[in-house]
Order: structure tokens, then sequence, then C-alpha cells
């Protein structure tokens, strides 16, 4: 209710506690004046009151989901790593390979070579303690039995071969164009410099950035998928129509 939010703001919300970042044309001293003036909060505690925070437990499971949709939407998801993780740019470079791209392992394999779905694509989300790889896909029902043992099979290659040069080289130019390029949003820069406060308490210019994305080697690829991959942590949600089409033990990896 309105009570228990006003006094979570109350308890929560405290200069010491807040981080502000600006990009583009500003005056200085008109921001810190601002600042002062709307996020200054005098009755507040001062030091910081973080709530509480336990890291979260992964639990493994298998979801399938009857719902009408014209496609079944499948969705695998196993543990990632961290954000401040010494793989963290292993990490980007690891999605562009395996799913991240047109040219990656999952879209050549699944959409163009045996053209089981249209949408492919795998994504991760890290957190300050914690982190999940995920991976998407949409296709007839009667397709996803197979699209899920071809995902199991492309992400077991990665912990058993390292990846080659070409397709290394491919990621790093990859991921340095893009990152170059969203740098030309203030609203990018903006969000950048404050996950660099927040998560590292520094910032971090353009050539430390793209120097760390050229020192990633093969070798620190595998050894990341090989930390992050177990197949038996791996789980699974299908949602559509599904009846008839897939089981559960299709899911399960022996």
């Amino acid at each position: 209710d309105n009570e228990n939010i006003k006094r979570l703001f109350k308890k929560y919300y405290i200069p010491s506690m807040m981080t502000i970042s600006v990009a583009g044309n500003f005056d200085k001293k008109q921001l810190v004046e601002l600042a002062e003036k709307y996020f200054s909060f005098p009755d507040r505690k001062k030091g910081k009151q973080e709530p509480e925070r336990k890291k979260p437990v992964y639990n493994s499971n298998i979801l399938l989901k009857q719902k009408k949709l014209e496609q079944a939407h499948l969705c695998v998801g196993f543990p990632g790593i961290k954000q401040v993780s010494k793989y963290r740019y292993a990490k980007y470079l690891l999605n562009i390979i395996l799913g991240g791209s047109i040219s990656s392992r999952l879209f050549q394999k699944i959409r163009e070579e045996c053209g089981l779905a249209y949408n492919i694509y795998s994504f991760y989300f890290s957190f300050v303690d914690c982190g999940i790889v995920g991976i998407y896909s949409a296709s007839s029902p009667e397709n996803v039995s197979e699209i899920y043992r071809l995902i199991i099979e492309e992400c077991g290659k990665l912990t058993e071969k390292s990846v080659t040069e070409e397709e290394l080289a491919i990621a790093k130019e990859s991921l340095k164009g893009s990152y170059m390029l969203s740098l030309e949003s203030m609203n990018s820069r903006m969000i950048k410099t404050a996950k660099q406060q927040i998560f590292f308490g520094k910032f971090f210019t353009l050539d430390q950035i793209l120097a760390e994305i050229e020192s990633v080697s093969s070798k620190q690829l595998q050894e990341l998928m090989k930390l992050i991959y177990k197949p038996e942590k791996v789980s699974a949600v299908v949602l559509g129509p599904v009846r008839g089409f897939v089981k559960e033990k299709d899911l399960r990896i022996n």
C-alpha cells in the first residue's frame, strides 16, 4: 500500500546510496546545484541502508505450458557469471559466437542449415553476485524437440573444443564495432557510466575496453563455457501448442 511505499522510499532512497549519471551538453555547476536541491533529502539517515540480499539459488526445471498460440516458444537457460567476473569480456564474445548474431552457431545451424526456426538467439543477464544465460527460439511445435537437441549439442561443443581463431576474430570486431556505435547515443553513454560506477567504482576509457576485448583468448572462452554450462543444470520452458508434440522427457538430458 501507499504507506509501505513511503517507508521503503524513506529508508533506502538516501543520497549516500544514489548514483546520478549525466551525459551530453550540460553545465556542471548547475547540475550539482539541481542535484543538491532535489536529491538531498535532509530528513534521511546518513550512511548506507542497503536491503538485505541473499544470493539467488539456481534450481533447474522443465516446464511445458499449453496455450493457443501460432508458434511454440522455447527458452533454455543455465547459470551465468556475475558482472564483475574476470570472464566478463569473454562472456560478451561467447554470446556472439553461440547465438548473439546472424553468424552465430545456433543461428547458422538451426535456422540457415536445418530451417527449423525463424527466430533463434542467445542472451545473458549479469548482476552483482550471479548471472544467467538464455537461449530463445520460436518455431512450429513439431520442431521444438529437435531444436532443443541441437541447442544442447552446440553448447556441448563449446566445452569440448576451443572456438576457431577466425570465429573469435569476427566476434571481437563485432563487439568492438557495436560498442563504439553505442557511444553515439547519449542515453547509452549515461547508462554505461552509471554501471561502471556502481559495479566497479571507477570508469574505463574506450582504449581500455577495446584492449580488454582484444586480449580474450579462445582458451578463455572454453574455460568460461566449462564453468557455466552443466547439462544437469539446464532448464527449459516451452509455451504454446505443445500438447501432442513435446514431452517433458524430450527435454531431460541423460
